[in-house]
């Protein structure tokens, strides 16, 4: 049954017909809604999803691309960690990369929203596949091409809840291979811009204390097992320094105040 709603979805000649079978689906795939049901869920990820990334994969009907953007939007949104999952290990995002480039705008802007769907869990395994398949690479190219303000606001929006969630495997990954565009004109003195090259600084700052730390409390070890092979018993004195003290002068200083 369900199935078969699902190709009616992508199928059907009337347009009114899948405005409404793509708000039935959203009405019982929201946690949120009265008529949610787990078991629903199962099975559309099992039976019904499948079909509907297939379409998208091959469709120019752009009517219902829009409304399977939109259902896998709030299932990417609202579900836990399965729609994240599903994402990664069925190469969906990979797979959907063309769809950025699609003629119509309404669904490259689906696309972003798909993306910064797929990010909101701040989920290191996400982040990683994202890296690995280099899929912000058309969040920078929109704002290389600098001539479509909607477009840019929506890749802003991305980059700024990147900066705001602290993902650091992100916000290395950005600054590793798109500096150019973080740093260069005309995004320099944007605010978000100024954020990921600040959440850069502090990232690798905090690397590096952890380091120094590490490196403290294996010396400090090692001072205690030498003291114990001279006296034959243990003796841990407690220590007086602080992070603070271990870092001083060692740690990079930058003035983190915006010009």
């Amino acid at each position: 049954m369900l199935k078969q709603l699902s190709l009616i979805l992508l199928y059907s000649k009337f347009e009114e017909v899948k405005l409404e079978l793509c708000e039935l689906f959203k009405l019982l795939l929201n946690p949120q809604a009265k008529y949610f049901n787990k078991d629903f869920l199962d099975v559309f990820y099992l039976y019904s999803l499948p079909s509907l990334i297939d379409f998208l994969k091959i469709s120019k009907d752009t009517f219902t691309m829009i409304q399977v953007l939109e259902i896998l939007c709030l299932c990417t949104v609202t579900h836990d960690e399965k729609p994240r999952l599903y994402l990664i290990y069925e190469d969906v995002l990979k797979q959907l990369l063309p769809l950025f480039n699609f003629k119509n705008k309404s669904i490259r802007l689906f696309m972003l929203k798909l993306l910064n769907a797929a990010i909101s869990g701040n989920d290191n395994t996400m982040n990683a596949y994202i890296v690995k398949n280099d899929l912000l690479s058309p969040v920078f190219k929109y704002l290389e091409n600098k001539r479509d303000n909607i477009l840019q606001a929506a890749c802003f929006e991305i980059l700024r809840k990147i900066c705001t969630e602290k993902m650091q495997i992100l916000i290395e990954y950005i600054m590793k291979k798109y500096e150019a565009v973080v740093i260069g004109e005309p995004y320099a003195n944007t605010e978000v811009m100024k954020r990921i090259v600040n959440s850069k600084f502090e990232l690798s700052t905090l690397k590096s204390l952890r380091e120094l730390v590490d490196t403290f409390l294996i010396r400090k070890n090692q001072e205690n097992n030498e003291q114990t092979g001279q006296t034959g018993q243990k003796r841990i004195a407690p220590s007086t320094e602080t992070v603070e003290d271990i870092g001083e002068g060692i740690l990079p200083k930058k003035n983190m105040k915006d010009d």
